[in-house]
């Protein structure tokens, strides 16, 4: 009968750890997935956002061209625009629509027939083909375009025709800044292809915003703003992740603009982010593919899980049968493990988010265009910074030597930054220096020389960079916790099974079985392994249980002299065999807690203060101070350094951690110590000196 106990004791903690594992180790591998995950969203979210900002940089780069001058003829549009698109993969077409009235709309046509035969203004039919344009207030129609090959049926299309267009034009022109449309087909694209158009308003004169002339526009197929961004700006094609892009402006209509192959709804992880743009709020949802998943999840938990219980099974059927198949029995045990321990380590991650302005000087360095985004990074007005060189907003040493750059530039042609870009720092208002990145490039208007800056604050990509360094070195740090804390469970959980097999194999043979005193004898070995092993159970499903919320108190009063006498008593027994002297002082007061906890938490403090005691006493010492009840365990042991002390309390921790540690336990006991200290609204501290002891103090409230 006392056999059959033991064998199902043994089955119920077997089963009991391997449980406890698998779900601890699906906590940490999900923790990490999600870690891994956020980087590589955080990157793709930056790249597309990236490339948008740059995107309209470029539109907003053609409103100064034109303000700039009297008159753009077809050439000159070509020369400014090919540069930008060929660096801008992104942007389908750059356009530019007058504003013509009805009644200009026949000498306007004429016009551009001189220069263009066959050119119409034009409107979509039902069929979606292109006919002449009805009648209409006033019309916006397309005069130039770059590139012109692919989309010819762009020209002479009247903006205005189209109530999704029209709104936005309207929307732009009231606001007198970039607006951005909702989904649109383009005109040169099939139905099932989305785009959007950017319209920026231009003005005879732009800072008083009067005699508007029309709009400039930037045309964008999405597919082109998600793809060709993330292949600029990370260099790969790799799909560990799918992508879905959509359009939340209306939050009770939202519109996919954009949705990769392979995107899977509601995953168990995902990483998602908006911005704002031209009056529009987009929202990117980024889910990793079932190959990032194969490749970052492995089956650790679930090898570790049936590791176990086909152990506890095999251990079962042995201990049942009292078969000689222990031999067997410990080689499975020692595969599983070499198995387990095979499967152990990945991390890796880092960056995010930035913005951008536009700045143009002319060839004396004076600024001439200081736009919205300008204003915001640098935190001057316009009517502050125009007219005024540009060194206004460097610090030293670029604020005095930027004049001699730009001269040599423009008397020797030799470039240092001009079509390349780079990292360098910028002054704000308020004397303030920040990181950005600049980048600039040259055009003529009217053969007058101009420079155009394109500047982005990158300080939250530093501080985004800086918490991805802190989130790796906080999970690389919980990975080496898991290790130690497989290490501790190990050597544990080894020692007394080997005692339960060992002292077994005596009572293997029917025919030389030892005499009834050694049998006792075995018997009592097993039985402590077994309460060995059901300690080390409880330990961490106490902690379970607690982490869970789902640990109830029963309390009751109870009279001081009580609980201590009770945990005295079975500790005084660990201290006389070591030849210890324990010793009971202090005030005698009424209580209410859960005794059974509290004379848990007692004996943890006692059991360790002899584990660690060779030679001295164990005191326990009770006072009242106000409204607490004080309660110190004091030992005359080996003590503690200052190092240790801060993760005493932390789970899986020991001051010892090595397999060579003189001392046993999994690291738990203090931590449920102080978890269940906590439950019941008291603390606890610990005291220490190496060599000279230390003292836990634990207080409840009365």
């Amino acid at each position: 009968m006392k056999r059959n106990s033991l064998t199902w004791l043994v089955a119920a903690a077997g089963i009991a750890f391997s449980l406890a594992f698998f779900s601890t180790y699906r906590s940490w591998e999900s923790a990490y997935v999600q870690t891994e995950l956020d980087v590589i969203g955080g990157r793709k979210a930056y790249s597309i956002d990236e490339t948008l900002h740059n995107d309209f940089v470029v539109v907003m780069a053609m409103k100064a061209f034109f303000e700039s001058s009297s008159r753009v003829d077809p050439d000159e549009f070509y020369s400014f625009t090919r540069g930008f698109l060929e660096k801008n993969p992104a942007i389908q077409a750059l356009a530019w629509a007058p504003r013509v009235s009805h009644g200009d709309r026949a000498g306007f046509e004429a016009k551009q027939k001189e220069q263009a035969p066959g050119y119409r203004m034009t409107e979509r039919d039902d069929g979606n083909g292109m006919v002449s344009r009805n009648r209409g207030r006033e019309y916006y129609p397309v005069t130039l375009i770059e590139p012109l090959a692919g989309n010819e049926n762009a020209m002479g299309f009247d903006m205005a025709s189209n109530p999704v267009r029209r709104a936005a034009i309207l929307a732009s022109r009231e606001k007198g800044e970039m607006v951005v449309t909702e989904k649109v087909t383009l005109v040169n694209e099939a139905e099932n292809m989305s785009g959007v158009l950017l319209f920026v308003p231009v003005y005879r004169d732009p800072v008083a915003r009067e005699e508007f002339l029309g709009f400039v526009i930037g045309a964008f197929r999405v597919a082109d703003i998600v793809e060709k961004s993330i292949l600029h700006y990370l260099n790969t094609e790799t799909r560990e992740s799918e992508i879905r892009l959509t359009d939340i402006t209306d939050p009770a209509s939202p519109e996919v603009l954009y949705v990769s192959s392979g995107f899977w709804d509601a995953p168990e992880f995902y990483y998602e982010t908006n911005f704002d743009l031209g009056g529009r709020r987009w929202a990117i949802r980024i889910v990793p593919t079932p190959g990032f998943l194969a490749e970052h999840k492995s089956n650790i938990a679930v090898v570790g899980l049936g590791a176990g219980l086909m152990f506890t099974l095999l251990l079962f059927v042995y201990l049942r049968a009292m078969a000689g198949q222990s031999e067997e029995i410990r080689r499975q045990v020692v595969d599983r493990t070499r198995e387990l321990s095979r499967h152990k380590d990945e991390l890796d991650n880092l960056i995010n988010t930035i913005k951008s302005g536009i700045i143009m000087i002319d060839s004396n360095r004076i600024i001439q265009l200081f736009n919205p985004s300008a204003e915001k990074i640098f935190q001057y007005c316009p009517g502050e910074v125009v007219g005024k060189n540009v060194n206004l907003l460097m610090p030293e040493p670029f604020h005095s030597n930027h004049d001699d750059y730009v001269t040599n530039y423009v008397r020797t042609g030799e470039s240092k930054i001009i079509g390349i870009g780079r990292e360098v720092r910028g002054r704000r208002k308020d004397g303030t220096e920040f990181p950005m990145f600049l980048a600039i490039s040259e055009m003529k208007i009217e053969n007058t020389r101009y420079f155009v800056g394109s500047v982005s604050d990158i300080s939250h990509q530093k501080e985004t960079e800086e918490r991805l360094r802190f989130a790796r070195d906080t999970a690389e740090k919980a990975n080496t916790i898991k290790s130690d804390f497989m290490n501790t469970m190990s050597h544990e959980l080894r020692t007394p099974l080997t005692i339960i097999l060992g002292n077994i194999e005596e009572l293997v043979d029917e025919d030389e079985l030892p005499d009834a005193d050694e049998i006792a004898e075995i018997a009592r070995d097993c039985s402590n392994a077994g309460e060995m092993l059901m300690l080390l159970i409880n330990d961490i499903l106490d902690l379970s249980k607690i982490e869970a919320g789902k640990m109830d108190l029963h309390k009751e009063p109870v009279l001081s002299s009580t609980l201590i006498a009770d945990v005295a008593k079975t500790a005084s027994v660990l201290a006389n065999n070591k030849g210890l002297e324990l010793r009971i002082q202090g005030d005698e007061v009424e209580i209410e807690i859960d005794a059974i906890r509290i004379k848990q938490t007692l004996f943890n403090l006692l059991s360790n203060a002899v584990k660690f005691t060779d030679e001295g006493s164990v005191s326990i010492i009770t006072r009242i101070e106000g409204g607490w009840f004080v309660i110190t365990v004091a030992d005359t042991g080996c003590g503690m350094d200052s190092d240790s002390l801060k993760y005493i309390f932390d789970p899986f921790r020991q001051v010892d951690n090595s397999a060579t540690r003189k001392t046993g336990g999994t690291g738990l006991g203090l931590a449920i110590t102080r978890k269940l200290v906590e439950l019941h609204h008291g603390n606890i501290r610990v005291e220490s000196v190496v060599g000279e002891g230390s003292a836990f103090t634990m207080k409840l409230p009365l």
